[in-house]
């Protein structure tokens, strides 16, 4: 608005100076004068508007202090940072997206943790479903006591809960009808329960129960075990025990979870019970190779043992050949001052 006063003033001033001049000469150093006022102050206010940058500029509007109702603006330099960079787009959509998520807290996150939850069923359906129904595993170790005794303890349904794993306590039921069988009553640590029939028994040799159910079709999970007992070839006085566990799990997600347990997993739990039982700590558990389960004799389990310490002994002996070696280049190394030092080697006196 001052540069726009000034200009008009500056030409109403020159054009009435060429008219004065016209006129009457001695007006004309007057008119010059005023020019030359008018003129500097022209110039005055176009350099200051020179120095103002026009991009990005701030304005601040503010009443005049003249009569007039003009509003007096503001020109202000904006402040330049050469070395700032502007965030890229994916931080500013993320910045907004973490403001947003805040402010929704209250149903972003419930429904985040049921997707979560879905996605790990969904891998737990899949990976199960690669799995078979039905499971089968086959062990087989050795107790040092007679079948009789052995078979008595696995009988002894009573006794489970003092070394059977996960056994809190055991009740028989036994049969009121002919073509029933004797049910056992296992609860867990937590007050689980669970139903096994037995569904074989031969004194001494076979016990046979199962997971019992008035309506197997709503099982989940079901389970069999067979446990075969027959003295130790070589040694009567020692029973090898067999134990043969049949799984079948219905739901893929129950599946995979067994899975990642071990399907083997509770006949070896069982197997160390029993053998701690009976006073022994580290059981040897048999496994089928091949298909075939085969029981060593004691008589094999000994020439083994000769035969491992055999190799024992000859690993040592080679690393000792291998140190003796070893120095003997030591000693080469030296030259032959090392030698001729060893034959001038005066004898010590006693």
């Amino acid at each position: 608005m001052h540069l726009s006063k000034s200009c008009l003033l500056g030409l109403v001033v020159v054009a009435l100076g060429s008219t004065a001049a016209l006129a009457d000469p001695s007006a004309a150093s007057q008119a010059s004068s005023a020019v030359s006022a008018a003129t500097s102050s022209v110039s005055h206010s176009a350099a200051g508007v020179q120095k103002t940058p026009l991009v990005n500029s701030q304005a601040v509007v503010g009443d005049s202090d003249d009569d007039d109702d003009d509003q007096e603006i503001e020109i202000v330099e904006p402040v330049y940072d050469p070395d700032a960079k502007p965030p890229s787009l994916l931080v500013s959509y993320a910045t907004q997206a973490a403001s947003w998520s805040r402010a929704n807290i209250w149903w972003t996150l419930p429904m985040i943790l049921a997707m979560l939850s879905f996605n790990v069923a969904y891998l737990f359906y899949a990976l199960g479903s690669m799995h078979s129904e039905e499971s089968v595993t086959v062990r087989a170790f050795v107790v040092r006591k007679p079948a009789a005794e052995v078979y008595e303890s696995l009988v002894d349904f009573a006794a489970y809960p003092s070394w059977k794993p996960g056994c809190a306590s055991v009740s028989v039921i036994e049969a009121t009808k002919e073509g029933e069988n004797a049910r056992l009553v296992e609860k867990d640590l937590v007050g689980r329960q669970a139903i096994f029939e037995i569904t074989e028994k031969v004194d001494n040799e076979l016990l046979v129960y199962k997971t019992f159910h008035k309506n197997p079709e709503k099982l989940w999970a079901s389970t069999e075990w067979t446990f075969e007992i027959e003295p130790r070839e070589g040694n009567p006085d020692h029973t090898v025990v067999y134990i043969v566990t049949k799984d079948r799990v219905w739901l893929s997600i129950h599946r995979y979870a067994v899975a990642l347990y071990g399907f083997d997993a509770k006949v070896h739990k069982l197997i160390e019970a029993f053998s701690l039982h009976h006073g022994i700590k580290k059981p040897k558990v048999f496994r089928p190779v091949e298909g075939q389960l085969v029981i060593p004799t004691e008589a094999d389990e000994a020439r083994e043992a000769v035969r491992y310490s055999d190799n024992d002994d000859d690993d040592e002996d080679d690393d000792d050949a291998a140190e003796a070696d070893t120095k003997e280049a030591e000693v080469r190394k030296r030259g032959k001052s090392n030698k001729s030092s060893l034959r001038n080697r005066k004898p010590q006196r006693k």
